[in-house]
């Protein structure tokens, strides 16, 4: 994609277009949209595209919130998709955040990404070809996962690649036990967010106790 193609998409908003260029997937209206109040306002987080499972949001807003507040959000996006892009969109002007977590073995960071014109993304321009996929590419939520996370992820660590082989091995492991789920890619979701549950919950337990 040449740049003029990307900021013509950024400065309509129009990201649902942008990842399908990408090679990202259509997604069911209202399937995975999520409705999210924190201090007394509303987000109304609309699922726009998906990649095994992982899904970009959009949510237009007054004011774009703050760090504090993102952190709010996450922790009640994460019900809806442990693993996301959530794109903030200012009315009536081309100012834009983009939030993405970022797991590694200890803690949850959230990375983002924020402009008011074209002109200023060029970090975000910069990372397209990391988070492009062919059309025939066969990859899990945690390979499409561990892309993002490395595209955004400015300081990538040694770590990180290590955490992302392991839990790969362990999702592929338990995916192949469920039963009931037909369509592979809500297989695969499902057994992200048990996993990272799972994780959660073990972390929790390390701090209380």
């Amino acid at each position: 994609m040449n740049r003029t193609l990307f900021n013509r998409y950024i400065t309509d908003a129009n990201f649902s277009t942008l990842f399908n260029e990408l090679g990202w997937d259509n997604i069911p209206a209202y399937q995975y949209d999520a409705s999210i109040s924190i201090d007394e306002i509303n987000y109304e987080m609309k699922a726009i595209t998906r990649k095994s499972g992982f899904i970009v949001y959009t949510c237009e807003v007054d004011i774009i919130p703050q760090n504090a507040t993102c952190r709010k959000i996450d922790m009640r996006l994460r019900k809806y998709s442990n693993d996301y892009i959530l794109i903030f969109v200012q009315r009536n002007s081309k100012h834009h955040l983009w939030i993405a977590p970022i797991k590694t073995v200890e803690k949850r960071d959230l990375v983002t990404i924020e402009y008011a014109t074209s002109a200023q993304a060029d970090f975000l321009f910069s990372k397209l070809d990391s988070i492009s996929f062919d059309i025939d590419e066969n990859v899990t939520i945690v390979d499409v996962t561990a892309r993002i996370h490395e595209a955004f992820e400015v300081n990538s660590s040694k770590i990180t690649k290590d955490f992302y082989a392991g839990f790969k091995k362990q999702h592929n492991s338990f995916a192949s036990f469920i039963q009931g789920i037909e369509v592979d890619g809500d297989k695969q979701w499902y057994a992200s967010v048990m996993l990272n549950r799972l994780m959660f919950s073990t972390l929790f337990r390390r701090k209380v106790f």
